[in-house]
């Protein structure tokens, strides 16, 4: 073992602090070498000293039992944090192989930590961090923090992009085989996720393996589908600074809050699954404005309520996607076939002549109604195929349809627009256009009266009164035609007789 301690000369610039002894280094393992080397080449003497006297205070028993060693990928995820960028404090330096050799070469250190770091190959250290465990909870703890600390109009749109985090999380640790820290993981977060997801929370907490995670249709429906969020302007702003400097959100009393190697850690993988895995409908609606449960109603794996357009090979995953693939909405007037048209109108014609009304030869008009401003008319192969022959119940419905268009009150001048207003056709249309408003009044009503009702023609009214009465009124000024009244009284049967 002393064969690979390297001389002073070679591993450290400046002098061991107090002078220690030579023989203090014979009993360190080859990881506790580079780690002596590391310290002494970036000048931490207070370290080294502490390093070396824990290393002479052993006891003998500690000295007799064979000393543990560590990974590569370990020393380089301990080392790595703290190399900076001279001109960016806090940046990471230690980006790939290539920029640890070169930063090594300047340091003047031993040939030891080269040809450990060479032979990561191009594995760089940002790469290796990425795959810690303790950086997945680190950064939702640190999000559910920054979650709960925000302003209470920010916080229930904020509350729902947790759960899809927490479900990658999940799934990250257990697809790279850090089965414990997934449990734990688990264990520790999904208290406050359980209310609302219990169900999903407990299908995931089956998944311990990564078969589980291939071969089950909810892990990959997370893996393959992006989790929409509604979030406003604002709070999207909100979270992007959250993720780039980690600013907002900070608890009272939290130290050091989200900043440090450690936080920036998290919240990068953070934002590996907001890039990768959700997508955000942004909308300019005041956060105030909106319900706290409203937020949640567009939230969640919304592909599969998306029905996939008709001969299009590519699965759509939006709606508004879908929306465009469908064209324009036609929500005009339907059209009438040529042949039910005709027959209309004939039967109109023949109903005009009957009832003696002048005024229902232009009800022949209503058969072709007029499309609004600003919507479009399907086409007959917009439709469904229509029969080849209609029926006598077809025509009434159209002739229904014509009479009641023709009860509607119109107020606007447009319906006497390219019209001779001296006609006797504009005078129906004027008479037609503005609305009739009576008003009646009832005397001498000591009880008053509860009801009251007119006839379909607006001829009649009826009023019911509290003394158990019901009048009758011509409202044109005719004498009431009278009906037999040869019927018994005692024939006649009151509803309430039927109950019992």
């Amino acid at each position: 073992m002393s064969a690979a301690t390297p001389s002073a000369s070679q591993s450290s610039p400046a002098p061991s602090p107090n002078n220690a002894p030579q023989d203090a280094t014979s009993n360190l393992s080859k990881p506790e070498l580079v780690l002596l080397n590391y310290l002494r080449a970036r000048g931490h003497k207070n370290a080294e000293k502490a390093f070396l006297e824990e290393v002479e205070e052993r006891s003998s028993d500690d000295k007799e039992k064979p000393l543990s060693s560590i990974g590569e990928q370990e020393l380089v995820q301990a080392l790595a944090v703290y190399a900076e960028k001279p001109s960016k404090p806090g940046e990471n330096h230690l980006k790939d192989s290539a920029t640890v050799m070169k930063e090594l070469d300047t340091m003047g250190n031993s040939a030891n930590i080269q040809s450990l770091i060479a032979s990561i190959g191009s594995v760089g250290a940002e790469d290796i961090l990425a795959v810690d465990p303790t950086d997945k909870e680190e950064g939702f703890r640190e999000l559910e923090a920054w979650v709960d600390g925000s302003l209470d109009m920010y916080r229930p749109e904020f509350r729902p992009m947790l759960f899809p985090i927490f479900c990658h999380f999940y799934l990250d640790l257990i697809q790279q085989g850090f089965k414990e820290a997934a449990q734990r993981f688990y264990s520790s977060f999904s208290d406050s996720l359980s209310p609302s997801h219990s169900s999903v929370l407990h299908h995931l907490s089956t998944l311990l393996l990564p078969a589980h995670v291939q071969n089950d249709d909810l892990a990959q429906r997370f893996r393959n589908e992006k989790y929409s969020i509604r979030m406003s302007r604002s709070g999207f702003s909100l979270l992007v600074g959250w993720l780039t400097e980690g600013f907002g959100g900070e608890a009272l009393g939290s130290g050091d809050g989200f900043v440090g190697e450690q936080g920036k850690r998290g919240r990068a993988a953070v934002m590996r699954v907001v890039n990768n895995h959700l997508r955000f409908d942004v909308t300019s609606t005041n956060p105030t404005a909106v319900s706290p449960h409203a937020w949640e109603e567009s939230t969640g794996l919304l592909s599969t309520l998306i029905p996939q357009a008709n001969g299009t090979k590519i699965s759509l995953t939006n709606p508004h996607a879908f929306n465009s693939s469908k064209g324009e909405l036609k929500l005009g007037p339907a059209p009438m076939s040529e042949e039910l048209r005709v027959e209309t109108e004939r039967v109109l014609r023949e109903q005009a002549v009957l009832d003696r009304d002048p005024a229902a030869q232009f009800d022949i008009q209503f058969t072709k109604p007029v499309i609004p401003s600003g919507l479009i008319a399907p086409g007959e192969s917009d439709l469904p195929p229509h029969p080849p022959n209609f029926k006598t119940i077809d025509i009434e419905r159209e002739v229904s349809a014509v009479r009641d268009a023709r009860k509607r009150i119109r107020l606007d001048p447009s319906v006497l627009n390219n019209m001779d207003l001296n006609s006797p056709q504009a005078a129906t249309y004027r008479s037609r256009a503005l609305p009739s408003i009576c008003a009646y009044t009832l005397h001498d009503v000591t009880e008053g009266a509860p009801c009251s009702t007119f006839s379909q023609d607006a001829s009649l009214m009826a009023a019911g009164f509290a003394e158990s009465y019901i009048r009758l009124w011509s409202l044109k000024g005719e004498k009431l035609r009278g009906f037999r009244s040869d019927f018994q009284a005692s024939s006649i049967k009151d509803g309430m007789e039927f109950l019992f």
